[in-house]
Parts: C-alpha cells; structure tokens; sequence
C-alpha cells in the first residue's frame, strides 16, 4: 500500500514523466542519426568509391617501385661474393704482384687522398689570388667541398688487386693477366656487357668476353678480371674454381703468401724463361743495372714488399737471390750506384734512406721514402707552369 501511495505522489509521477520523456527523446534522436547516416551513405556517388580505390592502389605502386628501386641499387651497388684475388696464380704464372687496400689504417688510398686533398689546397690558393677580394670566399668554399668529397674516394679505389705475368703460347713470350675487387658496382660492369649485342659467354657459374683485339674481360663473382691473351680465359676461370693458388710452383706460392700477409704493394718474380733478363734487356734501368752481368740466370729470384706509413711516406723491402755470393756482391755495388744518383735526383723536400746487406748468394734492399706529397706538388706546379 505504501507503494502505491508513492507511484501516486504528484513529485513521482513528474520525474517518472521526464525520465520516460527524456529516454524517448534519446532513443529518437539515435534512430534519427542512424538513419541520416544511412541516408548520406545510400547516397553517395560511386566515383567516390572509385576514387578512393585508385588513390590506395596508387600509394601501394608507389611504395612497391621505391622499394624496388632502392633494392635494385643497393644489388648493383653491393660487391657480391668476391673471390681473393691471388687465386688467379697458376702453373704458368712467373710473377705476382698484389695492392692490398682493405685494411682500416695504412691504406694506399691513404696517401692518394692526402695527395689529392694538398693538390686541391695548392690549386685553390692559385684561383685565391686571382679573384678579387669580394669573391675569394667563393674559392675557399670550393676547397671545403673538394675536401669533403675526397672522402668518398675509397668507394672507387679496389680493395685489391693483383696482376700476374704469364708465360704464352705465342711469339710474345708473357701476358698480363688482372684481377680486379672493386668495393662498389661490379655488378653493374657485367650487366652493362651483357646487354650489348654480343653479351657475354658463360663459363660454369662465371662470363667472359673475347673482344676483336684478343683481349678478354671475366666475372667471377664480384670480381674483375682482364687478361692480354683472351685464349687462356677458360683456364683462368678454372683456377679460380679450383682455388688455382695450389698449383702454382710452390716457391712463388709460397713467397706470395707470406709476402701478401705482411705488405700493402707486394711482388714476386721467379727467373723462368728469361722474364728478369727481359727486363734487364728492354727497360733503361734494367739497362742500367744488369750492365755487363752475365745475360741470363744472374737473378734467381725477386720478392719486394712496401707499406704505406703515413700520408706522406712509404717503406719497404727488396731481396734479390743470385747464383753466387760473388755475384750478389756485384749486385750491392751496382745498387748503391744507382740508389746515389736516385738520391740526388730527387725533388726538394723529398727524401730517399736506404741500407744495402749481403747473406751469400742474396741481396736485401730496406729503403724509406718521405716528402712525397711536396715532390709531386713540385712535380705538377713545373708541369702546370707556375
């Protein structure tokens, strides 16, 4: 009864109308948005649709082709797997000789840099002077971007290289063969060449070509190669496979290694079917050198090993075996001739310090040169004529 009393209280039954009213209000007003949505929705024209489909699958295309494209030249930029490149020597290989510039400090790209950053300095300070004072600082903002950009340069200069001499089947005797690790885009070289309308030969998992000059250009991976005598192509691919490195005679492999492992710039020369005695023959200073020694067989043997120190000096070493301690000696007086008059010689600024021994039948060379960068500096002011 008490309940029903309150139902029938004029405050209750007045709240209990504006709640009811104001749930209906509520209740109206959801429907009528759903409805005005529906409406809106129902009503819109299908380009809209269609336009905004096109605009998705557009940025999708998009987004596919700068994927793509920046892929593709990272690809072509990447080096790839390259092979090292004293698996080019062979049983036909008399000399080797190796630029090592992957190391982090003491690189021969070292004191090219420093040589082209001190060529840019001499240069800008030239235009300088013949700008008026209002517009020199034209000049020196060029030398900041040429320094700058010099930085980059061992993006281009190989991380090594080796170049090796061959004995021939032809009248020439020898031929050079070169295997080239370049850090960025070999890739690209090979892809240029396949294209053309003679692309290129296949060989296992390598290509090559034989150009109209006999001259051949090889891939092997990442690496280059070119070769004088395009015939010995294929054997020199077949090295490469079978890591040739082993079938090389084993002093000149061996000398080669340990040489590689403690010199950026290394050689070796064995004395095989005349190749010294070439050189003593058509060369000034072998000339000069071999004199009135006996014509063939004096030198036995030729290893050489150079670092680059700083960027402004290089040292390093040349042993020479001969046939007899009498003939070594011969070899340190002729040395030692020719080191003096190399010495007086040389530019201002440059300097040349060297010792000369004898063990028996061979001869060690320990030779430091410093004062480059200023010498070639010289070098090009004479040339340019300044």
């Amino acid at each position: 009864m008490l309940v029903a009393l309150v139902r029938l209280s004029p405050a209750f039954r007045g709240s209990y109308s504006d709640r009811h009213r104001a749930t209906t209000g509520h209740a109206h007003l959801h429907t009528g948005l759903n409805e005005e949505m529906s409406t809106r929705s129902a009503g819109s024209p299908p380009w809209t649709k269609m336009l905004l489909g096109c605009g998705i699958g557009c940025g999708l295309l998009f987004v596919v082709f700068v994927t793509l494209s920046v892929g593709g030249f990272l690809w072509v930029s990447a080096p790839g797997v390259q092979v090292e490149t004293a698996s080019i020597l062979g049983p036909r290989t008399v000399a080797a000789f190796r630029l090592d510039n992957s190391g982090d400090v003491g690189r021969v790209s070292t004191l090219l840099k420093a040589l082209i950053v001190e060529l840019q300095r001499v240069e800008s300070a030239r235009q300088r002077e013949l700008l008026p004072e209002s517009l020199q600082w034209l000049s020196d903002l060029r030398a900041a971007r040429a320094e700058e950009s010099v930085e980059d340069l061992d993006d281009y200069i190989p991380s090594e290289v080796t170049v090796t001499i061959e004995t021939s089947s032809l009248q020439s005797g020898f031929f050079p063969v070169v295997a080239v690790n370049l850090p960025q885009f070999p890739r690209l070289f090979r892809l240029i060449l396949s294209w053309t309308d003679e692309g290129l030969v296949r060989h296992g998992e390598d290509d090559y070509r034989i150009f109209p000059d006999g001259a051949a250009i090889a891939f092997s991976g990442g690496t280059i190669l070119w070769m004088r005598e395009g015939e010995a192509v294929t054997d020199v691919l077949d090295r490469i496979a079978g890591r040739g490195i082993a079938d090389s005679p084993s002093r000149l492999r061996a000398d080669y290694r340990q040489l590689q492992e403690d010199w950026q710039i290394s050689g070796v020369v064995d004395n095989r079917q005349g190749v010294v005695d070439r050189f003593f023959d058509s060369t000034t200073l072998g000339r000069r050198l071999g004199g009135d020694l006996p014509a063939s067989g004096s030198v036995l043997h030729l290893r050489l090993g150079f670092n680059v120190v700083s960027g402004d000096a290089v040292q390093g070493r040349v042993w020479l075996n001969c046939r007899s301690e009498e003939e070594a000696r011969e070899w340190e007086r002729r040395l030692e001739r020719e080191l003096q008059e190399f010495s007086r010689d040389l530019r201002e600024g440059m300097e040349a310090h060297w010792s000369l021994s004898v063990e028996g039948p061979r001869v060690e060379l320990e030779l430091m040169l410093s004062g480059i960068q200023l010498a070639l500096i010289k070098e090009v002011e004479d040339r340019s004529g300044r």
